[in-house]
C-alpha cells in the first residue's frame, strides 16, 4: 500500500495537484497540502517539490501520482514524472466522473477527489507507460490524416452544392471548379500520408511484425490497424480484449437491479470515438468479404438482429482475432476451427 496520493487536474495552461496521506487507521484522508502550477517542466518540478516537503522523509517509491486524460494535455507531466522514476497513473475521466457528488466544476475539487480515487482504487493502479518514438510518429499521422479527410468532406459537400446552382454564374462556376482541385489536391495528401504510415509500421523493428498479424486480417485495413497500434500504445498500454473493447465504446453494457430496472444492451459513449469509428468502419467491410463473419451475419440476419447489433458485435469478434493474433504471433487464417480440424485429421490418417 502507497503512502502518498496526488491527484492532479490538468488543463491546458496549469494543473492543480492536492496531496492527502492515508492515516494508519484507514480512515478518509484529508488534504495535507495543495498547490496550483504551470503546465511546464518548471511547474512539474515546483509541484515534486512540493510534495516533497509535505512527505517528510517518505521515498518516492511510496508516492502515487494520479491524473485524468485530457486529449494530450497531460502527456507531459506523465513523460515527466516517469522519467523520475515514479508511479503516475493515468485514468480515463469517466471512471473518476462516477464517483463525483455533485455538479460543480472546480480545479481543487477535482485533484483532491482524483486524489481520492486513486487511494480508493489502489488495486487497480496501471502506472503509465512513455509511448516509444514510432508511436507518436504514428499517431501524428493517423491525426493530421483525419483533419485532412474532415477538410475533404466539407469541401465535396459545398462543392456539390455549388454544383447545383452555379449553372449560370461564373463566380460560382470558378468556385465550384476551383474546390474540385482543392478536393484532388487533399486526397493526394491523403495517399502520401497513409502511404508514409504504411512505410513507418512496416519498417520499425517495434511495430512491423504486429502490423502485419493485424492487417493480415480480412476487413482491417492501414488506418484501423494504425489506431489499434497506437490506442493500445503497440499492446503494452492494453493488454487485454476486453479492456480494449469497453475503451472503444463496443462492449454491451447493460442494467439489471431489482424488479423494474431491465434495460437493454447498449453501447457506452464515454469511449474513444475516433478507434470506434475506425473498428466499425473495417466491421462493414468485412460483413462484406470476411468469410467468417459475412456467415456470421447471414445467421444474426436470420436470427432478426438489427444491423447496428450485427455490425458492433462484428467490431467485437474482429477485436478478438486481433488480440488473439498478437498473442499467437501468427497472422489471420479464415475459417480457422475448420482448418484445424482439418490438419488434425490429416495428421490422424498420416499416424
Amino acid at each position: 500500500m502507497k503512502k502518498i496520493f496526488i491527484g492532479i487536474d490538468v488543463s491546458k495552461k496549469t494543473i492543480d495537484a492536492s496531496v492527502i496521506i492515508p492515516s494508519m487507521t484507514g480512515d478518509k484522508p484529508s488534504l495535507q497540502v495543495y498547490g496550483k502550477f504551470d503546465n511546464r517542466p518548471s511547474g512539474f518540478r515546483k509541484m515534486v517539490a512540493m510534495v516533497r516537503k509535505a512527505a517528510a522523509g517518505i521515498d518516492t517509491s511510496e508516492w502515487t501520482f494520479c491524473c485524468e486524460t485530457t486529449g494530450g494535455y497531460d502527456i507531459a507531466l506523465c513523460d515527466y514524472i516517469t522519467s523520475k522514476q515514479m508511479i503516475i497513473w493515468r485514468e480515463h475521466a469517466a471512471e473518476i466522473a462516477k464517483i463525483r457528488r455533485d455538479h460543480g466544476k472546480d480545479d481543487r475539487r477535482d485533484s483532491l477527489l482524483i486524489a481520492e480515487y486513486a487511494w480508493r482504487n489502489q488495486d487497480k493502479t496501471r502506472p503509465y507507460t512513455p509511448k516509444n518514438v514510432e508511436i507518436l510518429n504514428l499517431r501524428h499521422l493517423l491525426l493530421y490524416r483525419r483533419q485532412l479527410v474532415e477538410m475533404r468532406k466539407q469541401l465535396v459537400v459545398r462543392s456539390n452544392e455549388l454544383k447545383q446552382i452555379a449553372e449560370n454564374c461564373e463566380q460560382l462556376k470558378f468556385m465550384y471548379k476551383d474546390s474540385q482541385k482543392l478536393i484532388k489536391e487533399i486526397t493526394e495528401r491523403i495517399e502520401n500520408c497513409e502511404v508514409k504510415m504504411r512505410e513507418l509500421m512496416s519498417t520499425s523493428p517495434t511495430i512491423a511484425a504486429n502490423f502485419s498479424h493485424i492487417i493480415s486480417i480480412t476487413g482491417i485495413g492501414l488506418v484501423s490497424t494504425a489506431a489499434i497500434l497506437i490506442y493500445t500504445n503497440n499492446f503494452i498500454g492494453i493488454t487485454s480484449y476486453k479492456k480494449f473493447a469497453s475503451y472503444c465504446g463496443i462492449a454491451p453494457f447493460y442494467e439489471d437491479s431489482g424488479t423494474t430496472v431491465h434495460k437493454r444492451d447498449y453501447i457506452g459513449h464515454k469511449s474513444n470515438s475516433i478507434v470506434r469509428t475506425y473498428l466499425t468502419q473495417a466491421a462493414q467491410v468485412a460483413s462484406r468479404f470476411n468469410v467468417d463473419m459475412v456467415e456470421y451475419k447471414q445467421r444474426m440476419a436470420l436470427a432478426g438482429k438489427p444491423q447496428q447489433v450485427i455490425i458492433i458485435n462484428i467490431a467485437n469478434k474482429l477485436l478478438r482475432i486481433v488480440f488473439s493474433v498478437i498473442k499467437n504471433d501468427c497472422d489471420y487464417e479464415p475459417r480457422h476451427e475448420y482448418m484445424r480440424q482439418q490438419r488434425i485429421a490429416q495428421e490422424k490418417t498420416v499416424a
